[in-house]
């Protein structure tokens, strides 16, 4: 599969515009036939945006969410059809919309589409209905009972590897309750990648003591892999999961992001290959996750696999800096 990644662009930005420009004018304007003004309209300016990113950079594929909360304008370029692209989208657009608290989402697609966003819970409204002659169906989400918040007591009932729920951790308490469940309950690996070492989150004993619970199935082999852009700051107070780091360094292993990543804002924690939690840029304490649900956390786990490859040992991790 083709390593990409999905951003929130930003319409006020050139660059974002112009990479979404691309996509669009390829495809909506000259596979299917759309004219210029119809493409570009008012929407645009107030709408939430998202982009996947190719590992070379380029843009691949995009969609819009509406003021109205109506998903539209989901394109991927024709080369990069049948890699996950859409998929990606369309559940970053989902996760967007429970984070932000809207009560349904909506998309008008042709019948044959149909079929693929019932995958994602979609349901039928209305009567069909023709547009130049095809056959489309408007297709609702409803999210006020899939929302999932939790709060800390709340996650005794989530079982890595069982419970496939999507989930709404608010709050440090909700986020460091499922990371250190998570990674009490890994019977394999743990990859964490983050801005920082964050001591509310991540660098705490709870977390620290379940990762040496991991590192202790099987001595002879890695179990936890971690990046941070720096642990400069972590290095300065006393830090459980450097502590770990220093004591058990064939199991666990700390790298530094590479200058490529730098701009990366997001902390994703992928348990097993099969659970994740993801807190997205400039959303304070807020995060997403799901104790169970492979198919994400297998794409979350080729951009961690891509970003370990080009990160660099970390040198306060290492024994010297005890």
């Amino acid at each position: 599969m083709s390593l990409f990644t999905i951003h929130k662009a930003d319409w006020a930005s050139s660059r974002d515009r112009s990479a979404l420009g691309k996509v669009r004018s390829l495809v909506n304007i000259r596979e299917l036939g759309r004219s210029f003004d119809a493409e570009w309209d008012a929407f645009d300016a107030n709408a939430h945006h998202f982009i996947a990113i190719a590992a070379t950079g380029a843009p691949v594929g995009c969609l819009r969410l509406r003021q109205d909360y109506v998903i539209d304008r989901l394109c991927v370029l024709p080369q990069w059809r049948h890699q996950g692209i859409a998929t990606a989208l369309i559940e970053r657009v989902i996760a967007t919309a429970r984070l932000i608290r809207t009560q349904r989402l909506s998309v008008e697609v042709a019948k044959s589409s149909v079929p693929y966003f019932q995958r994602f819970g979609f349901l039928q409204e209305g009567l069909p209905f023709l547009v130049d002659g095809v056959g489309y169906r408007r297709l609702t989400l409803p999210l006020a009972t899939l929302d999932g918040t939790l709060e800390p007591e709340a996650q005794e009932e989530q079982f890595l590897g069982r419970s496939h729920q999507p989930l709404r951790l608010v709050g440090p308490e909700a986020i460091a309750a499922a990371a250190t469940r998570m990674a009490r309950q890994a019977q394999s690996h743990l990859y964490l990648f983050a801005p920082s070492l964050d001591p509310a989150l991540f660098d705490t004993s709870e977390f620290a003591e379940a990762c040496a619970q991991l590192a202790r199935i099987h001595t002879r082999r890695n179990h936890i892999f971690c990046i941070f852009h720096s642990t400069l700051e972590a290095s300065k107070r006393p830090s459980p999961l450097l502590a770990l780091a220093r004591r058990l360094s064939s199991q666990v292993q700390i790298r530094n992001t590479s200058k490529q990543q730098l701009d990366r804002r997001e902390t994703l924690l992928l348990a097993d290959n099969c659970g994740y939690i993801l807190r997205k840029d400039e959303e304070g304490y807020l995060a997403q996750a799901d104790y169970n649900n492979p198919l994400t956390t297998r794409r979350y786990m080729e951009f961690f696999r891509h970003a370990w490859g080009q990160a660099s040992p970390d040198p306060y991790s290492r024994l010297h800096h005890a």
